[in-house]
């Protein structure tokens, strides 16, 4: 993936590497202000830790979260009735999580 980026650039079919962390990274390396330059592997390297890192923040979040719901389940109770009023039986949006207020 990280070469075929660099290959659309050169060949002119983008514009960037991307607005993601990979995109950031490449960029970054073909930066001529930067002064550090990074090997392929070393922007893997990068790309696994930001992905494993995020990947266990987020497990650690989603554990406890169910772990205080069980406790409290007067708190469920509220947090799945808003849940229902807002969705229904749609598939929640990010819009529609960000309006939640029990929930933030």
């Amino acid at each position: 993936m990280m070469i075929a980026r660099e290959e659309k650039v050169k060949n002119g079919e983008c514009d960037g590497y991307g607005k993601d962390f990979l995109g950031m990274m490449l960029e970054s390396n073909h930066d001529t202000q930067v002064g550090v330059k990074y090997s392929s592997q070393d922007i893997l390297d990068e790309c696994k830790t930001f992905y494993f890192a995020g990947h266990d923040t987020t497990s650690g979040l989603l554990t406890w979260t169910v772990v205080l719901l069980a406790m409290h389940p007067e708190w469920q109770d509220k947090v799945r009735k808003e849940v229902i009023e807002a969705f229904g039986s749609d598939t929640p949006t990010i819009d529609g999580v960000n309006r939640l207020k029990i929930m933030s």
